[in-house]
């Protein structure tokens, strides 16, 4: 006679390992087909885990030191840390520099060149945990011995600094006695050496005649692949995008275009990445091909999604684009610094700055859209002969699945994950809110600074925030309470750019405010990176960061002075077993502020 055995009639232990095998949304349609499976999901601390990461837009690391139910207790932790932003203390390191003006803010490092872009010098600041009371950060500084044009990073899956350089060289050759030659160095971030797994720590990108004005480089980096657009945005020179190999040094020129072309890069995917197209007035996207002979795969754009159409005589001048964190591809090798959880590069959002010009003036926005929804208007290679571009207009991908504002900043790096973090200046007194907050607060005018009480702006694209919201999640007492931005809405004040009706949008949000310190000046800008967020003010001058509970934030103020950091005190209850490593990954936000 054959015994048959259902899932429900293996021990506890073994159905709870089951299911944990299961994709989160598997695990929840469980969970509804009987009372055994129910109460084992509800009672399971790693299947609760499993659950809430993925609810948060989070990816679970390995931690063996950690049990599911501490890890558990941290990610609550996390949450509730986002919604109080109560600060603590500080402590204080300087600023012995002045940054040049190529920055980036990721992985919980804090990275500037410094001088001018000849001193071929940068320098990079491992944000501190908030359990390092006494232990102050100090900058780890570098040379290059050519001009510096700009630099990528790759912290958690390679400690990688990719930088693209460029300098004159004398001599016969095919471009006269003068040429410019750019390079691509590969060197460790903790240490600045050449990086132990590249073939090559120095290879040629691109040799040319002389070019009188800088060249600009966006750099990217996932796996083993490098995607470098680089362009010179003052003179007539054709522009490259490139696919390097950083580890056997191959390079690839995917294709070359007009100048004022594509101003911008960003990963969507392990194989896809989104490029502005500024003279299509459209977002890009490339597919890398799935099939390839070499170490350096092809890539071809198979989408084409165009921008809401704009009136006679409006042209975009620029955008950016920046989505945090990059896709992993050697995430059996990341290298977490002990952290539990990670967010989920596959639900992150993408922020794109457009910058637009008129008879009637200037124009600047900034667009927030999920990476999983644009991926869905890009067909793998695989389903595209190459050739055919696949061009969808902005009324059938836009409305429904993007958020638009008003552009305050100034900085690229103000996204990480689902959340996005401006500073806004609401005052008594003062103009109706001209933004898309949906809570009718009142501005500063620019003749009213005394009266200005800044606030830091969290807006969290997370859906299922925005569904527990909705119903409620947080109590009136709330030191922070939280507000939803939801149905259909429009910019009124870009009629005189946007042709074809109203400018819709719908992309639900989480907003929650608050109230900075007096420190707080009217130019100041924010910055979000997964760690931790951070603000730079424009006129380089000290750094501040501050910490609430487990966040922090920061600003910058004058030269030679201080980088002030406000650290977090922590509960008793979690503190003891807690080492800096992990500690810092509770300091989940943070601002801070620089003059240029």
């Amino acid at each position: 006679m054959t015994i048959q055995v259902g899932l429900c009639d293996l021990p506890a232990e073994l159905v709870d390992h089951i299911l944990s095998l299961l994709p989160p949304r598997d695990i929840m349609r469980a969970r509804i087909t009987c009372k055994r499976l129910n109460h084992t999901v509800e009672t399971s601390s790693r299947l609760q885990y499993i659950l809430e990461c993925h609810t948060c837009g989070l990816t679970g690391t390995r931690y063996p030191n950690l049990s599911f139910s501490d890890r558990l207790d941290r990610l609550r932790q996390r949450e509730r840390n986002w919604r109080s932003l109560k600060e603590v203390n500080s402590y204080e390191v300087k600023l012995p520099f002045r940054p040049s003006g190529i920055y980036d803010f990721t992985g919980g490092i804090l990275i500037l060149g410094i001088g001018n872009r000849h001193s071929g010098q940068y320098g990079y600041l491992r944000l501190p945990s908030a359990g390092d009371e006494m232990k102050l950060p100090s900058w780890n500084l570098f040379t290059v011995d050519a001009e510096l044009v700009d630099f990528g990073l790759s912290v958690y899956e390679n400690d990688l600094i990719v930088l693209v350089t460029t300098k004159l060289q004398q001599g016969n050759s095919d471009f006269g006695e003068l040429s410019t030659l750019f390079e691509i160095h590969f060197r460790t971030l903790s240490g600045g050496e050449p990086h132990p797994k590249a073939d090559k720590a120095v290879i040629s990108l691109l040799k040319s005649a002389a070019i009188a004005s800088h060249a600009n480089a966006f750099i990217e980096i996932v796996g083993d692949l490098v995607v470098i657009l680089l362009i010179f945005p003052w003179e007539e020179v054709m522009g490259g995008l490139y696919l390097v190999n950083w580890i056997t040094g191959s390079v690839k020129l995917i294709d070359t275009f007009a100048a004022r072309t594509y101003t911008g890069i960003a990963w969507l995917s392990e194989d896809a990445i989104i490029v502005p197209n500024i003279k299509e007035d459209s977002l890009d996207i490339f597919r890398l091909s799935p099939v390839h002979d070499s170490n350096v795969p092809d890539m071809s754009v198979v989408c084409r999604l165009q921008l809401p159409p704009l009136k006679a005589g409006g042209i975009i001048t620029s955008a950016q684009c920046r989505a945090e964190p990059n896709p992993y591809k050697f995430t059996s090798g990341l290298n977490n610094r002990g952290r539990p959880f990670h967010c989920t590069p596959e639900s992150a959002i993408l922020l794109v700055t457009l910058w637009f010009t008129s008879r009637r003036g200037d124009l600047s926005l900034s667009m927030v859209i999920h990476r999983e929804k644009l991926l869905a208007f890009a067909p793998p290679s695989s389903e595209n002969d190459g050739q055919s571009i696949i061009t969808v207009p902005y009324s059938e991908w836009g409305v429904q699945s993007t958020c638009w504002f008003p552009d305050d900043g100034n900085w690229i790096t103000r996204t990480a994950g689902q959340r996005y973090v401006i500073i806004k200046s609401p005052i008594r007194d003062g103009n109706e809110d001209s933004d898309d907050d949906g809570d009718n607060d009142t501005f500063a005018d620019e003749h009213n600074d005394s009266d200005i009480q800044h606030e830091l702006h969290v807006l969290d694209f997370n859906p299922f925030h925005v569904k527990d919201a909705l119903a409620g999640w947080q109590s009136s007492t709330s030191p922070n309470p939280a507000c939803v931005v939801h149905g259909r809405r429009i910019l009124p004040f870009v009629e005189d750019f946007v042709d074809g009706g109203p400018f819709e949008f719908e992309l639900p949000y989480v907003l929650q405010k608050k109230k900075l310190p007096p420190w707080a000046e009217r130019n100041m800008d924010v910055w979000l990176c997964e760690e931790s967020q951070t603000t730079y003010a424009r006129g380089l001058d000290a750094v501040y960061i501050e910490y609430y509970q487990q966040n922090a934030i920061s600003d910058v103020g004058r030269p030679e002075q201080t980088f002030n950091t406000l650290t977090n005190a922590m509960d008793d209850a979690y503190h003891p077993m807690l080492d800096r490593e992990y500690l810092y990954v509770l300091n989940n936000w943070q601002h801070g502020g620089c003059r240029m």
